[in-house]
């Protein structure tokens, strides 16, 4: 009789039922996330392409503004980079060898990881978010009421609200993403 080297076993059921977690999680935050990159780099993109160079005076809050949301973009490709990670990891767990599986502990530190990177990207847009309503706040309030404005410069554009927009929608991304991750965290340990 001639036996089989590599006998097919069933996943575990515990890890087969957080892997699929893991693989729900996981794949539910690499979408949403590479939507949120791609509709804010669109944004970015336009209003940085039709932005003029001899711009006000708070043109260096708008630059900032702009930088801390491409900051923000950054970190959401950090983290969607790690939401994979999870969809492979959670394969790895579902796999029906059991001598495959990931160590509990690597699980669990790869979501911390991506939370304090959700965090952190939440800090990161919040900041370029606040400077530029700051900063648009400012230019609203010292025009005159009613009164026709003759130096462009002095007017609020579009274009700078479409950055703050921006901002706001990176920074609830981040926090979506955390909110994923924390969840997953907690029924995963």
């Amino acid at each position: 009789m001639v036996s089989n080297p590599n006998p097919v076993t069933k996943p575990v059921p515990a890890a087969d039922k957080a892997g699929g977690l893991l693989r729900w999680g996981g794949r539910i935050s690499f979408w949403g996330q590479l939507l949120a990159i791609a509709a804010a780099s669109s944004l970015l993109l336009i209003s940085m392409l039709s932005r003029r160079l001899d711009d006000s005076p708070n043109s260096a809050t708008t630059g900032l503004t702009i930088f801390l949301a491409v900051c923000g973009i950054i970190v959401l490709g950090v983290n969607t980079f790690l939401a994979f990670r999870c969809t492979r990891l959670a394969r790895q767990m579902q796999v029906p060898q059991t001598g495959s599986l990931p160590p509990k502990p690597e699980v669990l530190r790869l979501l911390e990881v991506a939370l304090l990177v959700a965090l952190g990207g939440v800090l990161v847009t919040l900041i370029g978010t606040e400077i530029g309503a700051i900063s648009l706040l400012a230019r609203a309030m010292t025009q005159p009421q009613g009164a026709a404005i003759y130096e462009p410069t002095k007017t609020i554009r579009v274009l700078d609200v479409v950055v703050i927009v921006t901002g706001g929608g990176l920074a609830i991304a981040h926090l979506l993403n955390g909110g994923l991750n924390y969840f997953l965290l907690k029924r995963l340990s």
